[in-house]
C-alpha cells in the first residue's frame, strides 16, 4: 500500500495536481519479512522521488535477565523462580533449561525446550538437593542468553538423635561387656554411632546398631561392684556431635549382689507374675509374690515398693485392664483359689471373688476386646472366663468342655494371641502349648516336639514350659522353660520353635533358669522375665538374647 498527501489533507492513492509551494507526504506499508526494503516512488510533473522503509534486522537476542537465588530450602522440595519478562526479541526464539523445568504464563507448564515471544512471562522451577548445604542449578537459556537459578539446602546444625534398646536404663550384670543395642536418626546422614567409644556395628546405616561394649571390671564373672556409664556418642557427615545422644547404667555385680539398692522392706520372696503398667503417666512393673504381696517396680530405676497386699491370699497370675484400669490378679488358695481386681490409681479399693470353677490359677490375661478376663486352673488345665466385674463366671474349655478330646492338666502360663483369636497354654505336664479358641474352646496342639519344627522343649517331668507371652509386632510367642535356662520364641502362624536364649546362647551370665512370668516392655527392645531362684527380675534382649539383672534381691 502506498499513499500520499498533499499538506494537510487526506492521503490518496489516485492521481492529482499540486502547486508551488505545496508539501507532500508519502506512506508505505512495511515487508512482513524483516530486514527487506519497500521502496514508495512519488512523482510530480516527471520527476521521481523514492521514499524507501526496511524493516529491522531478526533479532532472537534478549535483553539480559536474572533469578533470585532461593536459600535454606527443605531437602528435596520443590522451588520456583519469580518471574521474568522476555524483553529485546522481535520473533519467535528458542528456549531451553537444564537441571529443571520452565513455565510460560499462558503457554504451557512444565517444559523443557521451545519458543518464547517477546513480554511473555516466565518461571523456573528445580527440586533442591538431598543433602544440606548443597545447591542445584536450573539454567535458562533465551535465544543464547543464560542465567541461572540456584536452590540452596539448608544447613546441617543437628547431631543424629539415638535410643537405646537394650539393657534398661539401669541394671547388673556378672559379666565383664556388656551387649548394647539400639536405633539412630538423622535427617540427612549418620556418620557413626559409638558406645563408650567402640563403633557400633549396623547393616542399615545406623537405623539399626550394637556394640559389645567392655566394662570396668574385666574378670568374669566379677567378684566386685563397679559402677559404668554407657553412653552413645553420634556424628554426622556435616561434623554435628551429640556427645551425649543415649546412655544407660550398668552395675558390675556378683549374682548375689543385691540390685539397685538393699532393700530389706520390699524383698521378694516367691517371685511369679508380671505386668506393664504405663496408664496415667505411670512408669512400673507389678509383680505377683506368694508372700501375700504385689510389688511395684520402677521402671526407670528397678526400686520397688508394695502396691497391695493380703492376709488370706497368695497372689500368682495378673494382668492389666486398659479400659477400666483394673489390675486383675488370681489367688492360690486351698482347696480352690479366688480372683481380684485392684484399681491401679488406689490399690485399697480392690474386689475378690472366688467360684467353685477355680482350681487355682497360676496364669491370668485379659481380653478387652470381649471384656473377658480369662484365667487357666494349675490343676486341671481349665480355662474359664469372667466379665470385668467377676459376676458371671464360664467354663469356655475343660475336661469334657467342648469335648474330651487333646485335655490340658496343668498349666502355668497363658497368654492372648489376639490376631488368630486364641489362648496359648503352656502345660508342662506334657511340655505342649495348646491353642484354645477365644470363642468356642475348641483345643488343637499349638506346638511342642512333634507339633511345629526347630528347638526342643526338655524331657517331660525334667523340664518345665512356664510363661508365656505373645509378641503380636512380630507374630511370635515368648515362652520360658523352669530349670533349662532357655526361652523359645515361636512362630504364630506355623508353631516352629527357635531359641532366642539359654546358657550358651546370649551373653553367658545373668541366667534366667526358673521363670514364671513374662511382660513385654517393647517389642523392638526387650522383656522382663520373673526367676524365682535369684528373686530377681531380668530384662533380656528380644533380638540377642543377652539378658541383665533388673531388679534384685
Amino acid at each position: 500500500m502506498v499513499l500520499y498527501a498533499i499538506g494537510t489533507g487526506p492521503f490518496a492513492s489516485t492521481a492529482g495536481t499540486v502547486t508551488n509551494g505545496q508539501t507532500v507526504t508519502v506512506k508505505v506499508m512495511t515487508s512482513a519479512s524483516n530486514n527487506t526494503a519497500v521502496t514508495a516512488t512519488l512523482t510530480i510533473g516527471g520527476v521521481n522521488g523514492a521514499f524507501v522503509v526496511t524493516t529491522a534486522a531478526v533479532d532472537t537476542t534478549p535483553d539480559a535477565f536474572s533469578f533470585t537465588a532461593a536459600t535454606d530450602a527443605q531437602p528435596n522440595s520443590a522451588n520456583t523462580s519469580a518471574t521474568i519478562t522476555v524483553a529485546g526479541i522481535n520473533t519467535a526464539t528458542p528456549i531451553s533449561i537444564t537441571g529443571g523445568t520452565y513455565s510460560i504464563v499462558g503457554g504451557g507448564t512444565d517444559l523443557t525446550s521451545g519458543t518464547v515471544t517477546n513480554g511473555q512471562v516466565v518461571t523456573v522451577k528445580t527440586t533442591a538437593a538431598a543433602a544440606p548445604s548443597t545447591p542445584v542449578n536450573a539454567v535458562l537459556t533465551i535465544g543464547g542468553v543464560s542465567a541461572t537459578y540456584t536452590v540452596t539446602t539448608v544447613a546441617d546444625t543437628v547431631a543424629p538423635t539415638a535410643k537405646i534398646l537394650f539393657p534398661p536404663p539401669v541394671s547388673m550384670t556378672e559379666g565383664n561387656t556388656i551387649l548394647v543395642r539400639g536405633t539412630a536418626s538423622d535427617a540427612y546422614s549418620i556418620k557413626s554411632v559409638k558406645v563408650n567409644g567402640v563403633t557400633a556395628a549396623t547393616t542399615d546405616g545406623f537405623a539399626n546398631w550394637q556394640a559389645s561394649v567392655p566394662l570396668t571390671d574385666t574378670t568374669a564373672p566379677v567378684t566386685t561392684i563397679h559402677e559404668n556409664a554407657v553412653t552413645v556418642v553420634t556424628e554426622d557427615n556435616a561434623g554435628n556431635i551429640a556427645s551425649d545422644a543415649a546412655h544407660v547404667a550398668i552395675t558390675q555385680a556378683p549374682i548375689t549382689s543385691t540390685f539397685p539398692i538393699v532393700d530389706t522392706s520390699n524383698k521378694f520372696s516367691y517371685v511369679w507374675n508380671l505386668a506393664i503398667d504405663r496408664l496415667d503417666g505411670r512408669n512400673r512393673l507389678l509383680l505377683t509374690d506368694q508372700s501375700s504381696k504385689i510389688f511395684s517396680v520402677d521402671l526407670a530405676n528397678g526400686k520397688r515398693t508394695v502396691f497391695a497386699t493380703s492376709s488370706t491370699c497368695n497372689f500368682m497370675g495378673i494382668a492389666i485392664n486398659s479400659i477400666n484400669k483394673y489390675a486383675y490378679t488370681t489367688c492360690f488358695d486351698s482347696p480352690n483359689g479366688r480372683i481380684f481386681n485392684f484399681d491401679l490409681a488406689d490399690s485399697s479399693q480392690s474386689k475378690f471373688q472366688s467360684n467353685a470353677l477355680y482350681k487355682n490359677a497360676l496364669s491370668i490375661v485379659v481380653n478387652e476386646a470381649i471384656a473377658k478376663i480369662v484365667t487357666v486352673n494349675d490343676d486341671d488345665g481349665a480355662v474359664i472366663t469372667t466379665d470385668q466385674t467377676l459376676t458371671n463366671f464360664n467354663l469356655l474349655s475343660g475336661a469334657i468342655i467342648p469335648s474330651t478330646a487333646i485335655p490340658i492338666n496343668k498349666s502355668w502360663g497363658m497368654a492372648l494371641d489376639k490376631t488368630h483369636n486364641r489362648y496359648l497354654v503352656t502345660d508342662y505336664s506334657q511340655q505342649t502349648i495348646f491353642a484354645v479358641d477365644a470363642t468356642t474352646g475348641v483345643r488343637s496342639v499349638f506346638s511342642n516336639n512333634s507339633t511345629g519344627s526347630g528347638d526342643f522343649f526338655g524331657a517331660i517331668n525334667d523340664k518345665y514350659i512356664s510363661a508365656i507371652a505373645v509378641d503380636e509386632l512380630n507374630q511370635r510367642a515368648i515362652v520360658a522353660e523352669v530349670y533349662s535356662g532357655k526361652i523359645f520364641t515361636i512362630d504364630l502362624a506355623t508353631g516352629n520353635r527357635s531359641l532366642l536364649s539359654s546358657l550358651t546362647l546370649g551373653n553367658p551370665y545373668n541366667i534366667v533358669n526358673n521363670s514364671y512370668g513374662i511382660a513385654i516392655d517393647d517389642p523392638k527392645g526387650y522383656a522382663f522375665f520373673s526367676d524365682d531362684d535369684l528373686f530377681a527380675v531380668l530384662a533380656v534382649d528380644l533380638v540377642t538374647g543377652h539378658r541383665v539383672i533388673f531388679s534384685k534381691n
